[in-house]
């Protein structure tokens, strides 16, 4: 080998060590920041878990799924898959369902109490199914009925219902609206399962039409129904209208209802809702946020916490 040759090659090497070792200290430096600043919310999102009376199994899964998937990042990047509290969760987004399981396991908007072991529960809105997951860990035995609209969305919810064998879980791919028939679907088509997608074009950015069946909640109500989660992004004042004119509305003990207040900004019908409830004779709690500054025409979400004061006593 002559020295030209090895000179070359050592020059080579020598090029290659230091990033060779950039890297890996510059991701471990990226990661060791990352754990430093996730620690104070990993310690208060256990404490606020502990304020519900849980059992003691359902807290420590939830535990476990908010120390593994949300603070250790733990999934399978090649089936795209990950653990939540028990469940393997078949996502698009891992960043989404990390949020998804703070928002519903850690801050528990759907928290309920059943006077029985097998409540009948309808989710409106149920995504790729972590809503179905929680409400399984509350209640194993329950009878769930689903809707989501979004077809893509819809077959990672019924795949996850299928390989975790969630029992008495039904699902409808169909939008809930004051009508059967046919409605126009806004759909985000760069991020296809994002779970902002509507009957109403204002609430999706650079939404693309499509046309999906809708149905009236009505007509799956036949008995008393323990709890209906509607999260159906706008269409929630037409249902609860539709749930009145049926007259079904006295089968219904519970409901947590996410009112999306100004989709379109000249648009306030809350005080609709909350009259509709009183005159059903359900009471309710409101929960809200806003940011500041503060825009008077800005969208917001409010939750409504409905009860039947007649089957609640």
């Amino acid at each position: 080998m002559s020295m030209r040759v090895l000179k070359n090659g050592l020059a080579k090497l020598k090029g290659l060590i230091p990033v060779a070792i950039k890297k890996p200290i510059k991701a471990g430096i990226n990661a060791l920041i990352y754990y430093i600043v996730e620690l104070r919310p990993l310690v208060r999102n256990i404490k606020n878990i502990r304020k519900i009376q849980l059992e003691k199994t359902v807290s420590r899964k939830i535990k476990d799924t908010l120390i593994k998937t949300v603070y250790l990042k733990r999934y399978n990047k090649t089936d795209r898959t990950t653990n939540i509290v028990g469940n393997q969760v078949k996502f698009e987004s891992f960043a989404r369902v990390r949020n998804l399981f703070v928002e519903m396991f850690i801050k528990q908007p759907y928290y309920f109490s059943a006077k029985n072991s097998s409540p009948t529960i309808i989710d409106c809105g149920s995504h790729i199914g972590l809503s179905v997951m929680y409400f399984k860990l509350l209640y194993p035995q329950a009878k769930i009925i689903c809707f989501e609209p979004n077809k893509y969305a819809y077959n990672l919810l019924s795949e996850n219902i299928k390989i975790n064998n969630l029992k008495d879980v039904g699902l409808h791919n169909k939008a809930l609206m004051g009508y059967d028939g046919k409605t126009d679907f806004f759909i985000n088509m760069t991020n296809k399962r994002d779970v902002a997608t509507s009957t109403i074009k204002e609430r999706v950015i650079n939404g693309t039409k499509s046309t999906v069946e809708a149905v009236t909640l009505s007509q799956f109500i036949n008995d008393t129904v323990d709890y209906i989660k509607i999260d159906i992004e706008g269409a929630e004042l037409e249902v609860l209208r539709e749930l009145q004119k049926s007259g079904k509305l006295p089968l219904v003990k519970q409901m947590a209802i996410e009112f999306h207040h100004h989709i379109t900004r000249e648009d306030d019908n809350l005080s609709a809702a909350l009259k509709l409830l009183e005159q059903e004779g359900f009471g309710y709690h409101l929960e809200g946020q806003f940011e500041h500054p503060r825009d008077p025409f800005s969208f917001q979400d409010i939750m409504i916490f409905a009860y039947n004061k007649q089957l609640m006593n």
